[in-house]
């Protein structure tokens, strides 16, 4: 299993509270099984932009596209996970900041004010993960990340991409499954879905950036569940063995959007209970979503 994801998007997050590591984390360490896919997004016929990570270095395909929706395809070699998300950098930022900048929301999901997330993806050693975002005219930058290995550091470029305005652009995709992201809470989706590949839609009607995390359950779980299964490790007590946070399995990523942004990508879940988190830190608590109640869970039936 490829455990940088949870270290990512999970104990690194428990970290920023708690200032915890060692056996807790050790101990913690669920499974991945992503389940994103691109057949029908890539019937769509949107341009590509195509992002390419490896173990040394990570590239785009193009540097300028007119504006509307265009399919991002992320593909990281064996060896290396990688992580692509659009950003509206602040004006007058050294290159240097806002690469560290644009790290500390990748890598620990900690926003910094005046900047513009507009979406992406992640993908695990070797795979491939796709996005579509409807992108506006303006200067823009692909944050793209690179990591080898579990443990190993994690690197963060920003890649300049210009939009021009193209006048009258494509519509965007039609979504199966639409989900509002609301702050502290998920909307728009009800407590079941069929299975099978779905194209997804995120939209953040809030007023603070959210990501999107999707994870199998053994049960259908709530945010009470989750800050349960989180407590233990809090006061530096390794999980049991049924605690929900080892039993959950990693399913799918949509990278953090601000308010008024929108993010479409694909998936296909098979039956059973899975829940949507958001695990982006509150600048004023160091809280992330989740544990604020931005938790959904849901089944999948055939």
């Amino acid at each position: 299993m490829h455990r940088s994801v949870f270290i990512r998007l999970f104990a690194l997050a428990l970290v920023a509270i708690t200032g915890l590591g060692g056996p807790a984390l050790t101990a913690a360490q669920p499974v991945a099984s992503p389940a994103a896919t691109s057949t029908r997004l890539a019937a769509l016929n949107f341009p590509v932009i195509a992002v390419d990570v490896t173990p040394d270095a990570v590239s785009a395909s193009t540097d300028e596209v007119s504006a509307g929706p265009h399919r991002i395809v992320l593909t990281s070699t064996d060896g290396a996970s990688g992580y692509v998300a659009l950003m509206g950098v602040p004006e007058g930022l050294l290159t240097e900041e806002a690469t560290e900048l644009a790290l500390l929301m990748a890598r620990e999901d900690v926003p910094s004010e005046g900047w513009t997330y507009g979406g992406g993806t992640y993908t695990v050693d070797g795979g491939e993960a796709s996005v579509v975002l409807d992108l506006e005219p303006g200067d823009w930058h692909l944050a793209v990340s690179r990591q080898v290995g579990d443990e190993g550091e994690e690197v963060m470029r920003l890649l300049p991409l210009a939009v021009t305005d193209a006048g009258e652009t494509d519509a965007t995709p039609e979504a199966d499954v639409a989900v509002t992201l609301e702050d502290i809470a998920f909307g728009g989706i009800g407590e079941t879905i069929p299975a099978g590949d779905a194209i997804w839609e995120f939209a953040n009607v809030g007023d603070q950036p959210r990501q999107v995390v999707i994870f199998q359950t053994p049960y259908l779980t709530d945010a009470g569940d989750f800050a349960e299964s989180l407590a233990p490790m809090m006061t530096g007590t390794p999980p049991a063995n049924d605690n929900l946070f080892v039993n959950v399995v990693w399913m799918g990523y949509c990278a953090v959007l601000s308010p008024g942004q929108t993010a479409w990508a694909e998936f296909d879940l098979e039956p059973g209970t899975y829940a949507l988190t958001s695990w982006v830190i509150d600048p004023e608590t160091g809280t992330p979503a989740l544990l604020q109640g931005m938790v959904h869970g849901f089944t999948v039936e055939a």
